[in-house]
């Protein structure tokens, strides 16, 4: 029953999203973060029932936390390094439903992003017809299937952004950069924000310096990161550094083979 309400629910969501777009009508801030989260709700309680191809990320989750319930460790496998997330695939095998997995995480990341539409809202002028527009591209970003089956890269986006407002952008730059690296352990798109964060940070350092040796520095990362030497840096190395080895020397053997 809740699966069939939850699919209604999401074409009454899509059908008031064109009517609101294409006739412009107004709606105040509140309603607006009301109407975002009847979507996550709604979504994450569709996808409790999903049942993911063999090709999506979601179905190798499903098949670590079927073997969690056998009585396996996850020794070896891709998540072994990803403690964090492997923590959360042991709480799921504790139910009885692996759909708690896309459920639970489905509704954390449309809470990160309700609260920072609701502050985003609260502090400035809007239009309603520009935050649909926001949803509508958010909703195209992490499409149905990506949202589902890339969970855990979709949950580190929203993770990274609600700390930068809430926190890096209110100069709260030290619990901004443990929060990075603490949900690395999730999935490492998380480490890719941290690092190009402090690229940043180095950027802005030497702007107010008046360094010119900024464009250099540029130039030169550059050019080590379009080569494999950070796929060699660590190769063989246990843990999250041989790990981020492995995942460049793919990226680079993917990028040989289809360029």
């Amino acid at each position: 029953m809740l699966f069939y309400i939850s699919c209604a629910s999401l074409i009454i969501w899509i059908i008031l999203f064109w009517f609101i777009v294409l006739l412009r009508i107004n709606v105040k801030g509140k309603a607006i973060t009301i109407y975002w989260m009847v979507f996550v709700v709604s979504y994450a309680v569709f996808c409790f029932w999903a049942e993911p191809s063999v090709s999506d990320d979601l179905y190798r989750h499903y098949m670590l936390i079927d073997g969690l319930r056998q009585g396996n460790n996850l020794k070896g496998h891709f998540v072994d390094t990803m403690v964090l997330f492997k923590f959360i695939l042991f709480i799921v095998s504790k139910t009885q439903n692996n759909g708690w997995l896309p459920f639970t995480t489905i509704l954390v990341w449309g809470w990160l992003i309700y609260k920072t539409i609701k502050k985003y809202i609260s502090k400035n002028v809007f239009t309603t017809r520009a935050v649909m527009l926001y949803f509508m591209a958010l909703i195209a970003a992490f499409c149905s299937f990506n949202l589902v089956s890339g969970i855990r890269n979709s949950l580190c986006v929203a993770i990274f952004l609600y700390s930068l407002y809430y926190n890096y952008l209110e100069g709260r730059k030290l619990r901004h950069y443990l929060i990075l690296a603490f949900f690395s352990f999730i999935h490492l798109v998380m480490s890719f924000f941290f690092v190009l964060q402090l690229v940043y940070e180095l950027i802005n350092i030497m702007r107010k310096k008046g360094l010119r040796i900024m464009w250099i520095v540029l130039i030169v990362a550059a050019g080590i990161f379009s080569t494999g030497f950070i796929g060699r840096l660590f190769a063989g190395e246990p843990g999250l550094l041989g790990t981020l080895s492995e995942k460049w020397a793919l990226y680079h053997e993917w990028k040989r083979e289809y360029s």
